[in-house]
């Protein structure tokens, strides 16, 4: 599944500035990769694009680190090109990194369109219970910022879910759960519960639908918990 990603745009003489708001993916741990596509005016001139993180506007590849630059003319065809900016996506999603945006260094060539597009990975957890009436599966839903999805889980068959949910970190946490008919589109489940440090917690699903999983969110940064997902079929 792909996605186009809104972003702020701010055109200069040989660069542009590339804003992208966080909050705007939802679900930027299940995100696989990352692309800006352009789409130039004319015929590519000089090295290419240059695309790097925006650390304090000092402009210039001798600020940046090698890992979290990108080249290329990926996907390249006619006047429309397709750089990867996967790992300077990740760094600003996982929150190593001050989300002052990117910089797009594109010298003596022009582009008059730009767009970000994330793809997503389908991770979902099918329950291989033939023959049998109860499946579990134990899971760690973590992360460094201060959000953290599980895969969803193939609920079709299932006549009971539960979740129970360890916290392990050092802050308390607010567990939810959200529901899909096709592991896209989501349902915000009514419940929340709260769970402190070295706590577990359950939550059953309200609602019924094929696909479901658990949202964990803190105030703080550093999430790491244990889920148990426990489901029963007649």
């Amino acid at each position: 599944m792909r996605s186009r990603v809104p972003i702020s745009l701010a055109n200069f003489d040989t660069f542009s500035t590339i804003y992208f708001d966080l909050e705007d993916i939802p679900q930027y741990q299940m995100v696989e990769s990352a692309y800006l596509f352009l789409e130039v005016d004319g015929e590519m001139t000089g090295r290419g694009f240059g695309c790097y993180l925006n650390e304090g506007y000092n402009y210039g590849l001798q600020h940046d680190s090698l890992i979290n630059r990108s080249y290329g003319y990926q996907n390249y065809s006619e006047n429309q090109i397709m750089i990867d900016i996967s790992e300077i996506y990740y760094v600003l999603a996982s929150r190593m990194k001050e989300n002052n945006g990117i910089i797009l260094e594109y010298g003596g060539n022009y582009f008059y369109s730009c767009q970000m597009i994330v793809v997503y990975r389908q991770e979902i957890i099918a329950p291989r219970c033939k023959g049998k009436t109860f499946f579990e599966k134990k899971i760690s839903v973590s992360s460094s910022g201060n959000n953290a999805v599980s895969p969803f889980f193939l609920t079709a068959n299932a006549t009971t879910v539960t979740f129970c949910v360890s916290n392990f970190g050092d802050y308390p946490i607010v567990v939810s759960i959200e529901n899909s008919p096709d592991a896209r589109n989501i349902l915000l489940d009514p419940q929340r519960i709260e769970i402190l440090p070295n706590v577990m917690g359950v939550i059953i699903p309200t609602y019924f639908t094929k696909y479901v999983r658990i949202r964990v969110a803190s105030i703080y940064n550093g999430i790491v918990t244990e889920v148990w997902y426990q489901s029963q079929q007649k």
